[in-house]
């Protein structure tokens, strides 16, 4: 079914790492919570894993790697 939407998995696979990204910058410069990026990541990646077993097709390793290390940069940062 999604290989209907060839042009949705480039956009997931193009922009999802960038979104993570911009949204660490905004949570840890607005009130400098990690634990709340990590928290909202967590959801996300429940949410992107029943569409996982949903579709079968998503490919989310190296944006949980990005996740991973951005997580240890923002508590390096907020110590």
């Amino acid at each position: 079914m999604m290989d209907q939407f060839p042009n949705f998995k480039l956009f997931i696979d193009k922009y999802l790492p960038w979104l993570a990204v911009i949204g660490f910058v905004v949570t840890v410069s607005a009130n400098g919570n990690v634990w709340l990026y990590f928290m909202a990541v967590l959801i996300v990646f429940v949410v992107v894993a029943i569409i996982d077993l949903l579709f079968k097709y998503w490919n989310h390793a190296k944006i949980l790697g990005i996740m991973i290390v951005l997580l240890v940069l923002g508590l390096w940062l907020n110590r």
